[in-house]
């Protein structure tokens, strides 16, 4: 494992943090996904100290039980379905881009794309509408990527940034994965909650291509709170220590507000794993912004 506290990773975007910039200057507003009732474990189902669904300030994971560790095999799968039938229809504002970094990298054709890393187990459920009438896209490719708890970027990737080159990191694709939305134009993601490194936000990077063709790319962001809780506890990350950069301090989205069309909704399982889900518009076709 890649194990150093000071990731080679300076990292990522923050040496293009100038074309980030640039870009986030461009962006348009996009859809503020509210914390609507989905039919989620309530928050007395859930195993946790504070109304949230979080640890209280001052207490650990472990004390509370409430984040589960190890990874993704510390959870059944028995995740709740964030779009169940008879929440709140999705959010058809069109999804903004943002840079897709030089961490890029192949990602393999999977749902758990942790290759056994470590970190607080994390399903990811996104839904693919069209920005034109709301209606499901099917078999669109959805691609995310995301660093682990160290800060660190799998494969071969463009720059050395990313992980040093160091051989165990470029030889393994683990917090990567491509896979195809169904009928429903719905696809699911298990990993663990990405790490931070110096000048980034945590984040996870993403792209929806459909023919062949990319319709969007972006990225995901966390409410600050959430890292603010897990980071400084969390068996698996503690380590590290606090993040460093947050929504109001990251170079790419400038601000809290800027941060919020990209935050997903978010709430944890009675297992203690963090389930994270959004809603992804596509513009009509690839000759629009």
């Amino acid at each position: 494992l890649v194990s150093t506290d000071t990731p080679a990773a300076a990292n990522d975007d923050a040496l293009a943090a100038s074309a980030e910039d640039a870009a986030a200057d461009t962006r348009e507003p996009s859809a503020d996904h509210t914390g609507a009732d989905k039919g989620l474990p309530s928050e007395d189902s859930l195993s946790t100290d504070s109304g949230d669904g979080l640890p209280a300030k001052g207490e650990t994971a472990e004390t509370t039980g409430v984040f589960a560790a190890g990874g993704t095999a510390a959870v059944s799968g028995a995740w709740p379905d964030p779009f169940a039938e008879g929440s709140p229809g999705p959010l058809c504002e069109l999804t903004c881009s943002q840079t897709l970094g030089p961490c890029h990298a192949n990602a393999p054709l999977r749902r758990d794309i942790t290759e056994g890393r470590p970190g607080l187990p994390m399903r990811l459920s996104l839904l693919v509408v069209s920005a034109d009438g709301c209606a499901p896209v099917p078999n669109a490719e959805v691609e995310v990527f995301h660093c682990d708890v160290n800060g660190v970027y799998s494969g071969e990737t463009p720059s050395a940034i990313c992980n040093g080159n160091d051989p165990e990191a470029t030889s393994r694709s683990f917090m990567r994965g491509t896979q195809s939305t169904d009928e429903q134009g719905r696809v699911d993601f298990d990993s663990v909650y990405p790490g931070w490194y110096p000048g980034r936000t945590p984040h996870i990077h993403f792209q929806v291509r459909v023919g062949g063709q990319e319709f969007v790319t972006s990225q995901i962001y966390f409410d600050d709170t959430l890292g603010a809780r897990i980071y400084p506890s969390h068996p698996d990350y503690v380590h590290r220590g606090a993040q460093d950069t947050t929504n109001s301090t990251d170079g790419v989205i400038r601000s809290d507000a800027n941060a919020a069309p990209f935050i997903p909704e978010t709430t944890v399982t009675g297992e203690g794993g963090l389930l994270a889900w959004m809603t992804l518009s596509l513009r009509k076709s690839t000759v629009e912004p």
